[in-house]
């Protein structure tokens, strides 16, 4: 079921690898995933730019963008951070478990 996002912080995880969406601490722009340690480095502010969502990081308050050269080079973009923000927009869904008790929220973004 589709519902409206509210802005926030929020920490992003796959729960089917046990991963969380990271700034990488060795340089603070580029992200990896990385086992859930709840770290500020995991932490996401959700910023309603109206059309949209800005994404900033707890850690460097940088905004989540993409890597413009490697996308124009043709290989996969990896995500990173930048001083500027990017609108990104974002679609969630609420599911709950067969029990009604575990309430989970798959979140795309795009």
């Amino acid at each position: 079921m589709s519902h409206t996002f509210e802005p926030g912080v929020y920490t992003l995880t796959d729960d089917r690898f046990g991963a969380s969406f990271d700034l990488h601490g060795g340089n603070n722009t580029t992200t990896i995933a990385y086992p859930f340690h709840g770290g500020e480095n995991q932490r996401w502010e959700f910023i309603n730019l109206g059309a949209g969502f800005a994404i900033k990081s707890a850690r460097t308050h940088d905004y989540l963008s993409i890597d413009l050269s490697a996308l124009c080079s043709g290989v996969p973009a990896p995500a990173r951070t930048s001083k500027f923000p990017v609108c990104w927009e974002i679609e969630a869904q609420k599911h709950v478990d067969s029990t009604g008790d575990d309430e989970d929220e798959d979140v795309l973004i795009r």
